[in-house]
């Protein structure tokens, strides 16, 4: 079960110590301008030889604004996982590929980039991932996410509460399932949620250069 939040701001970014950036991405919801404040983000730290991407606790949302973020890291239209559909007699659909498609030139970032997640990235964010990792630009920090990128099914139990069931198997372009596993991580950091203080060590981890 899931809970209704509100999430905000949505998107927000700054310049680090460091010299990197950092940007931080709470949900995928449609009506905030994700795509216009993300144009004004990758302005604004464009300066920046590094993008940090942070991915945590953020539950998925739209598909189509996850997948539009997506593209703005890629360069060349190509598949990036694939996907079989729940069909009405409850058996599978054969295995489709999901396709990605290059952002404008413009949208683009093509600096090194590090997405942090954790187990609660989930759904959209994990869609976004698809593909990404290996790419040599790229890389993944933190722990692996949620493992739940199937389109889901939305069933409204009490008022605030809603009850989410996955339709769909996603799996990498080499054929590894998400669901249930999640995107798997290149650097992995486990924080000590219990002792963790106000010391952020997966970012500390991610923003050294």
């Amino acid at each position: 079960m899931t809970q209704i939040k509100l999430y905000d701001p949505v998107v927000s970014w700054r310049k680090l110590k460091s010299g990197n950036g950092y940007l931080k991405i709470t949900a995928w919801l449609r009506g905030k301008n994700i795509d216009k404040l993300l144009d004004q983000a990758f302005k604004e730290l464009s300066c920046c030889n590094t993008l940090i991407v942070d991915l945590r606790n953020n539950p998925g949302g739209d598909l189509f604004l996850a997948h539009s973020f997506r593209n703005r890291f890629i360069s060349e239209s190509r598949t990036v996982g694939y996907i079989m559909q729940t069909l009405p007699d409850g058996s599978m659909s054969e295995k489709e590929s999901i396709m990605a498609k290059p952002a404008a030139i413009e949208k683009r970032w093509r600096k090194p980039v590090r997405f942090l997640t954790d187990p609660l990235t989930y759904s959209a964010s994990e869609d976004m991932l698809l593909g990404l990792q290996g790419q040599e630009n790229i890389e993944i920090v933190g722990e692996p996410s949620g493992g739940g990128s199937g389109r889901v099914r939305l069933i409204r139990l009490i008022p605030g509460w809603i009850l989410t069931i996955s339709t769909a198997i996603t799996s990498d372009i080499y054929g590894n399932c998400i669901e249930g596993r999640g995107i798997p991580v290149d650097t992995l950091v486990v924080p000590d949620r219990a002792n963790s203080g106000n010391l952020d060590i997966v970012l500390s981890k991610a923003d050294k250069n």
